[in-house]
């Protein structure tokens, strides 16, 4: 594999066409359309005579009427608060709207012209079977790594990484990402990096022949619908014996296992969360699925997970932003 080029390349937005063809339409059609348009003015109009003859009046006009002697029935309403309120409100609403409006814009972006990005580990880890990162305790960065989609809870578990601002590294099955794209782009889209996870998830041996197979049908279909080419492969199930690996390993992938299991497609929502937070430590790589079965305890985990380690300090890469780290640690450190 050819040594990636850092950073990514950027893609211009395709441009809208100036003109459009307008079909010509008869005079019954224009008359159809002048009618139209004065039936939607009148009813306008007249809907906004009805707003404004049943508008509530002032409550200082209401207090007038009443008599002097009886005291205010009207309950008093503290308008600075209200409107302090209202205004946090519309601001959070704001932000989730550009945010959404952002990923969707990247998605298209990505749809109309993908650039080639690069997924891949640095030289020493090609070609290796990787447990863990070696970092120095005071960078205290994990990789979340997810297997097995994309799937039905795959844009769960996007959210609630876009609103913590984290980072994770997410291993595909083909014949799963072949039926859910738009997640597929939206993953590269928000920044996480994208694994190669085989084609149909196979656990028992394979020849030579569909070793490469489900490989390189898994890489090519993630290049042509992403624009990233993807140097991590991480075998099925963690065997490394079936044959998959060994040939991930010859093709100079990193083959990729972890050292944390979270137990999530096995254990409770609690038992989840104390999995990661208790045993997480600096360049540790955690194993978690976003596909392959219901994955609502991983969602329901993920918040708590991601707030606990937060609050301990760590903050979260994808797989290749931790290597180069590491890389750059060890070679400071020479």
């Amino acid at each position: 594999m050819k040594k990636p080029t850092f950073p990514r390349v950027p893609y211009p937005i395709a441009s809208r066409p100036k003109h459009r063809s307008v079909k010509r339409r008869s005079p019954i059609g224009n008359h159809c359309e002048s009618f139209g348009k004065k039936f939607v003015s009148t009813s306008l109009l007249n809907l906004g005579f009805l707003l404004l003859a049943f508008r509530p009046l002032p409550q200082e006009v209401l207090l007038a009427t009443l008599p002097q002697d009886e005291p205010n029935p009207l309950p008093t309403v503290e308008v600075p608060r209200v409107q302090a309120v209202v205004a946090s409100h519309a601001q959070v609403s704001l932000q989730q709207v550009d945010r959404i409006w952002e990923s969707t814009q990247a998605q298209l972006e990505l749809a109309q012209n993908p650039p080639t990005v690069y997924h891949v580990a640095p030289e020493e880890f090609r070609g290796q079977t990787v447990y863990d990162v070696p970092l120095p305790s005071q960078d205290r960065v994990v990789a979340l790594t997810f297997d097995d989609g994309p799937w039905t809870e795959t844009a769960q578990i996007l959210d609630i990484l876009r609103k913590h601002d984290a980072r994770a590294t997410f291993f595909v099955v083909g014949s799963h990402a072949e039926n859910k794209v738009d997640l597929l782009r939206r993953i590269v889209a928000e920044d996480h990096a994208i694994g190669n996870h085989s084609w149909n998830h196979r656990y028992h041996p394979v020849s030579t022949t569909e070793a490469v197979r489900e490989i390189d049908r898994t890489s090519d279909f993630i290049y042509e619908v992403t624009g990233v080419r993807t140097g991590f492969f991480r075998p099925p199930g963690g065997n490394l014996t079936n044959g998959l690996a060994d040939r991930a390993a010859q093709q100079d992938y990193a083959v990729m296992m972890w050292s944390l299991d979270s137990l999530d497609y096995t254990v409770s929502v609690p038992e989840i969360v104390n999995n990661v937070v208790d045993r997480a430590s600096p360049g540790a790589v955690v194993l978690l699925h976003d596909g392959g079965g219901n994955r609502a305890r991983t969602v329901a985990a993920l918040p708590e997970i991601l707030d606990r380690l937060e609050a301990e300090g760590y903050r979260f890469a994808t797989l290749p932003e931790m290597m180069e780290l590491s890389v750059s640690r060890r070679q400071k450190s020479e």
